[in-house]
């Protein structure tokens, strides 16, 4: 299925006439629209590199293969918008309310999203490499096989969240709260994920080769194959000093690919030495 939609075009009804006056000014060179008052805006496919719209409102706008790249969306109001298959390449979402926002196929490389609120937010296939999360809100929101390679994600809260076949190679979750999240099948090498909360995560094929874990909670994670024909997750080389594994369900032979357990709380409670 393609990432972008099938026609890309500003449509002219009555009722975008906002959407119209946007791109008229767009195109004779204004490029300030902080506050402006776009709700449910038809902007598919509009070229809007580079535009101010800071504490913008654009709740429920329509700006599936929108270019914003390098735009300013500060404390803009986003929720429930349709940016499927969007460039938002180094745009600055930082404290922008995203909830319910549709970011499928999106592209959000080297974006800042610090402190941005992403609940409920569809993040599916969506490229994050390289981009600025901390102190994000992720609750609920789903990351099938998105891409966040290199991404910093500290301090943020993606309990229960959906990251399936996502790619998090180096990526930085230090402090961050993953407690319930589905992670089968991630890929997790090198990750910083020292003191991350993975209570009760399901890690089922994930790779986690040579990512640190120190002092992680991962009391009742789950590490183990769902079934014969998928492998357990891989925890070759990975760093699980005082980490809390009290009755997760790991395997002795996963446990012994770790590089260090010292420290750690062993699943019966022991502590290993």
């Amino acid at each position: 299925m393609s990432c972008w939609p099938s026609e890309i075009s500003i449509h002219e009804e009555s009722d975008t006439m906002d959407a119209l006056e946007l791109i008229a000014r767009y195109n004779a060179g204004e490029r300030h629209f902080q506050e402006a008052h776009l709700e449910g805006a038809d902007l598919v496919g509009a070229g809007l590199e580079g535009a101010d719209f800071s504490q913008a409102h654009l709740g429920s706008a329509g700006l599936e293969g929108a270019n914003l790249q390098g735009a300013t969306l500060w404390e803009a109001d986003l929720r429930q918008a349709n940016l499927r298959g969007a460039n938002l390449e180094r745009a600055d979402l930082s404290r922008a309310d995203l909830r319910g926002a549709t970011l499928y196929c999106a592209r959000l490389n080297k974006a800042n999203l610090r402190g941005a609120d992403l609940r409920e937010a569809n993040l599916t296939d969506t490229d994050l490499s390289g981009a600025t999360l901390k102190g994000v809100d992720l609750r609920g929101a789903t990351l099938l096989a998105s891409d966040l390679r290199g991404a910093v994600l500290n301090k943020g809260d993606l309990r229960g969240g959906r990251l399936a076949v996502a790619n998090l190679e180096g990526a930085s979750l230090e402090g961050f709260d993953l407690s319930g999240a589905n992670l089968h099948g991630a890929r997790l090498d090198g990750a910083n994920l020292r003191g991350t909360n993975l209570t009760g995560a399901y890690l089922a094929s994930a790779s986690l080769q040579h990512a640190c874990l120190q002092d992680a909670d991962l009391e009742g994670a789950d590490f183990r194959s769902p079934s014969p024909h998928e492998a357990e997750a891989d925890l070759t080389g990975a760093d699980l000093s005082g980490a809390n594994l009290l009755h997760a369900q790991i395997t002795h032979e996963q446990l012994f690919r770790t590089a260090s357990l010292q420290g750690a709380t062993l699943p019966n409670g022991a502590l290993h030495d």
